[in-house]
């Protein structure tokens, strides 16, 4: 089942949805307690547009595994694009709060800011660090959408692009949200 939630992943690289959810779907035949599986086809359900197949995704997901600090701010973007209420506030209670991605959940909740998302961020392991940086600009990005804040989220979503590993969740939805909102790279 893990080949083919990577080849979906490869697909999705790619820019083929289709090809990338028969991968998915494939996976969850096999295991249909996949929460990996379930999460990715939330994410390319989300970027394809189909709102309610993506809440419905990402909420297995959260079923299956509840800790998933990445699936509950997931599932929190797809509510507020499906103008559902936020459940970040249930889901703190089961996710570490402590640890990354953290910092990023107490943002969304209004308990912090984007200058100490990014200083959480920071670490001595520069790999981490990277890593987490990309993540936060793109969250923070996110959120600045969000509120309506376009300039603020199209120069994150830049960043995102030009500075993160194109393995990263991240880099493919900070590169959607500029193709959707037809911006230039």
């Amino acid at each position: 089942m893990g080949a083919y939630l990577d080849r979906g992943n490869a697909y999705f690289a790619k820019g083929d949805y289709s090809r990338a959810v028969a991968g998915y779907n494939e996976a969850i035949r096999i295991n249909p307690k996949y929460a990996a599986a379930y999460f990715r086809r939330g994410l390319e359900n989300l970027y394809s547009g189909a709102l309610p197949k993506a809440v419905a995704d990402l909420n297995r997901a959260d079923e299956l595994n509840p800790k998933n600090a990445y699936t509950a701010l997931w599932l929190d973007i797809a509510d507020k694009r499906s103008h559902l209420p936020s459940r970040l506030t249930d889901a703190e209670r089961q996710i570490d709060t402590v640890n990354w991605p953290a910092p990023v959940i107490r943002l969304y909740l209004g308990q912090g800011t984007p200058a100490a998302v990014l200083k959480a961020a920071a670490g001595p392991n520069a790999r981490a660090k990277k890593k987490r940086v990309c993540q936060a600009n793109f969250f923070i990005g996110e959120l600045a959408s969000q509120r309506g804040a376009r300039d603020d989220a199209t120069r994150l979503f830049r960043l995102v692009v030009a500075d993160c590993p194109r393995t990263l969740t991240e880099w493919f939805a900070a590169k959607a949200e500029l193709n959707a909102a037809g911006v230039n790279r």
